[in-house]
């Protein structure tokens, strides 16, 4: 399928990262993406967690019951979309620059809300 598992959070990277613990909660979004989405100008990959991290029903993946039932499909988000989710996470993108203003809801978290630093339109319109 040549995509990936990617747990994303809004910590930002610091200079020595290599020092910096995610934790759990720290994790905004987790979404299958195309490896092509690494080559994307802004990307760095961080770092690799074991499977099973991913594999728990926390985010309601529960990747060893679809592997069990034999699941084959999967939704995969292009990079592209996610990096302008992430900037609207922290408020360098308006939320609700979507068809549906409520698109980039079901990018998070289940039962997480938005980010405090999140933006709308108007905020932007203002700044025009």
């Amino acid at each position: 399928m040549n995509s990936v598992v990617c747990a994303f959070t809004l910590v930002r990277c610091p200079t020595n990262f290599e020092a910096t613990k995610l934790r759990v909660n720290d994790i905004v979004a987790v979404h299958f993406l195309t490896l092509d989405s690494f080559k994307l100008p802004n990307w760095e990959y961080v770092c690799e967690l074991k499977c099973e991290y991913l594999d728990s029903h926390i985010y309601g993946l529960d990747l060893p019951g679809k592997r069990r039932a034999g699941f084959v499909g999967t939704s995969i988000v292009g990079g592209r979309i996610v990096e302008n989710f992430l900037k609207a996470c922290l408020g360098l993108y308006p939320w609700d620059a979507w068809h549906d203003p409520n698109y980039l809801d079901k990018f998070l978290v289940p039962g997480l809300g938005r980010p405090e630093a999140v933006k709308y339109k108007r905020d932007f319109d203002v700044l025009q």
